[in-house]
């Protein structure tokens, strides 16, 4: 302010805004299925959110989720939470729109291709490719699918191979011929079966929103 600036009382708009740089803080939603799954993680400690702001420098900033909304937004069906971020070099900027991920956990879990899983009315299975390269039927549970990889919690153990093409020639109980790609004949079909793939350890977690400061 400088003298002879007229102020009033309660003036919409204000004179000016001032905004909080470092730290900042970064609203986003997530949606609403996603709740228990916040509620569970949050109790066993903070949980972690990256965010990486536009530009040619896709390295993230890191800072910890500290608010939660205790209302679900009624109109969009998403959950408002909040990240507090350091920012010490003011990459983050308000009104600045950014891509954040929170880190539930970082478990070791069995993952496999989701091209692999199939669904029935009995659930979802897989085909495993057992020792005698025959193939067996194998119901699974899936905790959840993250980009082109599923989150297996019961059926599968580390190593095993499973087929992710050509499902549809598969019969349990018989033998299954694994193609390899770019060998002839090979890439997809074969007597009974198709590509197959190894489950394996993969230690994240995470959801991916777009967000705004």
């Amino acid at each position: 302010m400088h003298e002879g600036d007229l102020v009033r009382l309660n003036e919409a708009g204000g004179l000016a805004t001032i905004n909080q740089i470092s730290p900042i803080y970064v609203t986003f939603g997530v949606p609403q299925q996603y709740f228990g799954s916040l509620v569970r993680y949050r109790a066993t400690g903070t949980l972690k959110v990256s965010v990486v702001p536009p530009g040619v420098d896709e390295k993230p900033e890191q800072g910890e989720l500290t608010f939660m909304d205790n209302t679900v937004d009624s109109s969009t069906g998403t959950l408002k939470l909040k990240g507090t971020f350091p920012n010490p070099n003011q990459r983050l900027w308000p009104g600045q729109f950014a891509t954040v991920t929170v880190t539930l956990a970082a478990p070791e879990v069995i993952t496999v291709a989701s091209s692999a899983i199939q669904t029935s009315q009995s659930g979802q299975h897989v085909y495993v490719v057992k020792p005698d390269k025959t193939a067996e039927l194998r119901h699974v549970v899936v905790e959840r699918i993250y980009e082109s990889d599923a989150v297996i919690s019961k059926g599968l153990t580390e190593g095993e191979t499973i087929v992710t093409e050509g499902q549809l020639r598969v019969l349990p109980g018989k033998p299954v011929d694994i193609k390899t790609p770019g060998a002839p004949g090979g890439g997809k079909g074969g007597k009974g079966g198709g590509e197959g793939g190894k489950g394996k350890k993969k230690d994240q977690d995470k959801k991916e929103q777009k967000v705004t400061s």
